[in-house]
């Protein structure tokens, strides 16, 4: 009789990268933009299929993948990196606007 492992839960917060990826695939599924920070998180992943479905799960979300390459460098993906984790503070900061006049769209 062979020797199963429990399944583990889905969760982009595992340090388990098998239980990171059915979570990534779910919020390319369902087009969730809370997951952005998530998924921006995951790009800094040392698994590279974890850094290639955060993407590819960016890319579906949003429609962009701003220049972030899964197989680049770590020099080369940082840059991308900086450039979503700035998505990602802009689109805190507009979520915390009280009103549409405050808000800026300049970068």
């Amino acid at each position: 009789m062979a020797c199963l492992t429990p399944p583990t839960e889905s969760s982009f917060d595992s340090p388990d990268p098998a239980a990171q990826l059915p979570a990534i695939l779910k919020s390319s599924q369902s087009l969730d933009p809370a997951s952005i920070p998530h998924l921006v998180r995951l790009l800094t992943s040392e698994d590279p299929a974890v850094r290639l479905l955060a993407i590819d799960a960016l890319g579906t979300i949003t429609g962009q993948s701003l220049g972030y390459r899964a197989w680049d460098p770590p020099g080369q993906r940082a840059a991308a990196i900086e450039r979503w984790q700035r998505v990602v503070a802009e689109r805190a900061l507009g979520a915390n606007s009280s009103t549409p006049a405050q808000r800026s769209d300049k970068p």
